[in-house]
């Protein structure tokens, strides 16, 4: 824990989520909570991300945050539905799903913590 990955690694583990995301889309799905807590890396350097066919009733981040209120990477966009007690997720899965491995990939290289940005009981992002 707190150590730096290499640029490689970084390019490497943005490639996997990207990759994954690409995949997911084609069935016009979401990976579903894509955040470091979600990601494995073993010793080998495969990355398995936790997803909503991988984990018996996983949900997406989405719902966990809606339903469950649960603090994940949610876009602006999605915490704005949310805020207005919109259940039903509208936005483009491609772009959200975009912001979940931008911040993740954030968080990676800086090895700041990003729940700061949040503040789950107004589901407001402090940006």
């Amino acid at each position: 824990m707190g150590k730096h990955f290499e640029e490689e690694e970084l390019w490497y583990l943005l490639y996997s989520l990207c990759s994954s995301a690409r995949d997911f889309s084609r069935i016009d799905s979401k990976i579903g909570d894509v955040r470091p807590y979600n990601i494995f890396i073993n010793e080998e350097g495969q990355i398995k991300i936790a997803n909503l066919h991988s984990w018996p009733y996983e949900r997406t981040n989405f719902d966990k945050t809606a339903f469950e209120k649960q603090l994940t990477y949610l876009s602006p966009e999605e915490m704005r539905l949310i805020s207005k007690g919109n259940h039903d997720n509208t936005t483009n899965k491609v772009t959200s799903e975009s912001f979940s491995i931008g911040l993740t990939l954030l968080q990676s290289g800086l090895l700041f913590n990003a729940k700061e940005l949040y503040s789950v009981e107004h589901y407001t992002i402090d940006l």
